[in-house]
């Protein structure tokens, strides 16, 4: 069985600061918020009706357009 990395562990300030960075381009940030939410990712997956890589690749896909969203502030 594959061994999977523990999610990383961030305060309010720093996860501010990822964010900020990812918006910037920074994929170092983003795959630091990747790994942030990897829990949640893998929980959401059980409830989408697509082979379990699809699903994992389409919510990784769908949260790194939002991380790079600048206008999300604004809303």
């Amino acid at each position: 069985m594959e061994k999977k990395s523990p999610s990383i562990s961030v305060s309010e300030s720093e996860f501010i600061d990822l964010l900020q960075a990812a918006r910037q381009g920074d994929r170092e940030a983003i795959l630091k918020l990747i790994q942030y939410f990897e829990k949640d990712i893998s929980h959401l997956v059980r409830f989408i009706r697509l082979p379990k890589e699809d699903a994992q690749q389409s919510i990784i896909t769908e949260m790194i357009e939002l991380f790079k969203n600048k206008n999300l502030d604004e809303q």
